[in-house]
């Protein structure tokens, strides 16, 4: 998203710029999207441990959650340079996360 310039379409958390679902332009829906795939995959990761009762599965669950925590904040704040690295690094962890719980 930040690459297309989406990330500061979507102002506010967890409203997007005060609607549930944007009625504006692209940027917006692709910003709408990346937060929708990230609940998403909080939610599948979720079922996830509860159903295979593995730390390694909750481990995944608490980094998702922690980047959805990033966003919100990234967001709220204005988008700052840090918060950015951030959530680049937190997105690298649960990458990390899914493929050692796998292992």
């Amino acid at each position: 998203t930040a690459n297309l310039g989406a990330a500061s379409a979507c102002l506010g958390f967890p409203l997007c710029n005060g609607q549930f679902i944007p009625e504006g332009n692209y940027l917006q829906h692709i910003h709408w999207i990346h937060r929708l795939l990230g609940f998403t995959l909080l939610g599948y990761t979720v079922w996830w441990a509860i159903r295979t009762r593995s730390r390694g599965a909750w481990g995944v669950v608490a980094l998702v959650a922690l980047q959805i925590g990033v966003a919100a904040a990234l967001v709220l704040f204005g988008l700052p340079r840090p918060l950015q690295a951030l959530h680049v690094a937190v997105g690298a962890g649960v990458w990390a996360g899914l493929v050692l719980a796998v292992l």
